[in-house]
């Protein structure tokens, strides 16, 4: 092909020329809308949707407004399928153009229907020129008389730059996630603040980058659901039947339950009814108490309230005639800190305190940071690999006895396993853990169950539960 230069002085077709500049350079095809849609009722005519298309030849071509009964298809072959193309058609024309303003028309190009009924016809785009743009298939049945919209098969749009960057940003979260590809490593800073370090992400497959490190002074810290005196009249509250909350958690939360004993130990346990941090009714969880005496200790609930019913806290078990028992509340922030995409490009972090937030395209948990009344007592950073897992670990949990145990949050479906001592437990769905022999697993949301065949953990057992988390 001879060499051709573009915009040369004095030319005496301009139009042409700057045609010629746009054409494959910038992909040709119908840009927005030119979608092909059923006449209603349905006929063999064909609308056209306004929307914009850009030509092999550089022109662009707009239609302001739908195009009724563009085209026509003829109707089906009386025992077998075929494939028909609805097309624009331009062809550009230099000089004064003829016929007047050279338009676009739109065209059906009939396909071959097959020899046989066995054979699948084909859609004719071996017919079609450089002029011919396709803007759909019609998918046209034996002895069809008319087109529905299943019938109609519109073509893949072209993009734009904008859209084609949001369109692989869309693929380039779906395959890998959100990411870090260095830096973002959460650390405390003095007694109340975390700060992240300067890094580099993808964020809902746009890439983020910090330079600068970041403080977070948004920790929330526990506080008192019930204080261990009265305001009212500063008695201590002593344990016992029908206790209520004096204040409802501002976020779904474990319930730190501090027991004071005075002259005698205690063993019993409490139960607690509310509502979880999904909204389903939780009634007389239990949380085992066994102390000495003159001690205090707090106990946590495996579950997560986000409401205390009214007179929902239970802890008569506690209770022993002319003994003082002292009981108080609070609840145990896990704050989960959050890097944040921009359009700008500069990642901005947060915290959120519902443990089952579920994250937006642009936001992904770096680490976690427990507290108590008094500032960050526990910071557990997580892994920011492409499609990385969570990893609890259970193991404080294991006694020797219990053989329920509790995520930290929901895993979505399929994903999760556990693992004792390194040997992994699968997951048993069937009934009475007949896939597994009983040497299984079973999962309720955040409950995680031990097979019937699996010893109760104790303290030397390792255990850890690993999963993708949902949200």
């Amino acid at each position: 092909m001879a060499q051709r230069v573009i915009f040369r002085f004095e030319n005496p077709d301009s139009t042409e020329e700057f045609n010629s500049k746009m054409a494959r350079i910038v992909a040709d095809g119908p840009y927005g809308g030119l979608l092909v849609t059923a006449t209603n009722p349905a006929s063999l005519f064909l609308n056209i949707t306004a929307g914009d298309a850009l030509t092999k030849e550089g022109v662009k071509i707009e239609e302001s407004l739908d195009v009724l009964s563009a085209v026509e298809v003829q109707p089906g072959h009386a025992t077998r399928r075929r494939i028909d193309l609805v097309c624009l058609y331009h062809k550009y024309y230099a000089g004064p153009t003829i016929p007047q303003g050279n338009p676009a028309t739109y065209v059906v190009i009939t396909g071959t229907v097959p020899d046989d009924d066995i054979t699948d016809p084909v859609a004719p785009y071996d017919q079609i020129t450089d002029y011919h743009m396709p803007l759909s298939e019609i998918h046209v049945p034996a002895g069809a008389n008319f087109i529905t919209s299943g019938m109609i098969q519109n073509l893949r749009r072209a993009y734009t730059t904008k859209a084609l960057d949001d369109y692989m940003a869309e693929a380039f979260y779906y395959a890998w996630g959100n990411f870090a590809y260095y830096g973002w490593k959460v650390s405390q800073e003095g007694v109340t603040n975390l700060s992240v370090s300067p890094g580099k992400g993808l964020l809902c497959g746009r890439v983020n980058t910090s330079t600068e490190p970041y403080l977070i002074t948004s920790v929330r810290f526990s506080k008192y659901l019930r204080p261990p005196e009265d305001p009212n009249t500063n008695i201590p509250y002593q344990v016992g039947q029908n206790l209520t909350l004096l204040e409802q958690p501002d976020f779904p939360t474990k319930l730190a339950i501090n027991i004071t004993t005075t002259s005698a130990s205690v063993v019993g346990n409490i139960y607690i009814s509310g509502k979880n941090e999904l909204g389903d009714e939780i009634i007389d969880h239990i949380v085992p108490v066994s102390q000495g005496a003159n001690i205090s200790e707090t106990y946590f609930s495996d579950v997560y309230f986000a409401e205390v019913y009214h007179e929902g806290i239970d802890a008569h078990e506690l209770v022993q005639t002319g003994i003082d028992t002292f009981i108080n509340i609070k609840d145990t922030p896990i704050n989960l800190v959050i890097a944040v995409g921009t359009p700008t490009g500069n990642p901005i972090f947060r915290t959120e305190l519902n443990p089952a937030y579920k994250t937006k395209c642009n936001e992904m948990i770096i680490a976690k940071a427990h507290t108590d009344s008094n500032g960050i007592i526990g910071l557990d950073d997580m892994v920011l690999n492409p499609n990385a897992e969570w990893i609890d670990n259970l193991s404080p949990q294991c006694d020797g006895v219990r053989k329920v145990f509790y995520a930290t949050a929901n895993s979505v479906p399929d994903t999760d396993s556990l693992w004792i001592d390194g040997s992994r437990l699968f997951l048993d769905k069937s009934e009475n853990y007949v896939d597994t022999f009983g040497k299984g697993y079973k999962l309720n949301g955040r409950e995680i169950t031990l097979g019937p065949n699996v010893p109760a953990p104790d303290v030397n057992t390792v255990l850890r539960y690993a999963y993708k988390r949902l949200g």
